[in-house]
């Protein structure tokens, strides 16, 4: 291998000769010579002395490091539950009973497809910001029909058919905006974080879906159902490596203001963060 470098060295022109009488002084840059002794009128080389890191062995390659950055947990995926809050309780009141939803199969799901992160402190602290797609998926216990033909939302019993799928799914685009903390324990690469902070959403669109219980028929109706095109929401994430929980809480009815029920959402689960 270090004749091959020689060679190289040689022949790519980085070569200098100095030549004086039967000496010959080879310089390949600044550490390494190579000195070339003959009598004169010779062509027998007597003596080659090497001097520089090939003759002692020497590796004076460096590796630069690569620099810490800070990286937060935005970006992943999450799954989970949501549901509707009426002042800050999980149970609606006597009004809305017939919204009541079976948690089962409420799912929230959120695919946080870019992720930008600012580094604050010493890797530690920093800014987190990015873009995700959610989905909301609020399954209804009752059989119950939604409108919003007339100028409010309405919503009835139905005493006639049985659902076995009664739901109401909306589709956002989400933009957050963090404040994280990482915690290092053990190992260097290990660590807690805590992130908290706002995110702002965009509907996309909503649509109700029906399925008969009896002949498995299914309606899908993809309406506004007088929702708020923007949401806010607050956002509070925490746990270890790339592993975690969140919980999501929005303070603006679903809504709009005097077109349906005055409940907010909330919604909480798992993420895988990469």
């Amino acid at each position: 291998m270090k004749r091959l470098v020689l060679m190289l060295a040689i022949f790519s022109g980085v070569i200098k000769l100095n030549a004086q009488e039967d000496t010959t002084i080879i310089k390949l840059g600044k550490d390494l010579k190579i000195l070339i002794v003959k009598p004169k009128a010779s062509d027998t080389i007597k003596e080659v002395v090497i001097s520089g890191d090939i003759a002692t062995g020497k590796d004076t390659t460096t590796t630069k490091k690569k620099k810490k950055m800070f990286k937060g947990h935005f970006s992943g995926i999450e799954f989970g539950v949501n549901g509707f809050m009426y002042n800050y309780e999980f149970n609606l009141p006597v009004q809305y009973s017939l919204l009541d939803l079976n948690y089962n199969y409420s799912k929230n799901f959120n695919l946080n497809i870019i992720e930008e992160s600012i580094n604050l402190c010493n890797n530690k602290l920093g800014i987190v910001t990015g873009l995700g797609l959610n989905y909301k998926n609020f399954r209804f216990k009752n059989n119950v029909n939604i409108y919003d033909t007339s100028h409010t939302l309405t919503y009835v019993l139905d005493t006639i058919n049985k659902y076995s799928v009664n739901k109401l799914t909306i589709f956002s685009i989400s933009v957050p905006l963090l404040l994280e903390i990482n915690i290092p324990v053990g190992k260097k690469t290990d660590k807690f974080y805590l992130n908290a902070g706002v995110g702002g959403e965009l509907k996309v669109k909503s649509h109700t879906r029906q399925t008969f219980s009896g002949d498995h028929r299914t309606i899908k109706e993809k309406r506004n159902y007088y929702l708020l095109p923007l949401q806010a929401n607050f956002q509070l994430r925490f746990g270890f490596n790339d592993f975690g929980l969140y919980f999501n809480y929005y303070p603006f009815y679903l809504f709009q203001k005097n077109k349906g029920p005055e409940f907010n959402v909330w919604s909480a689960g798992i993420g895988l963060y990469f």
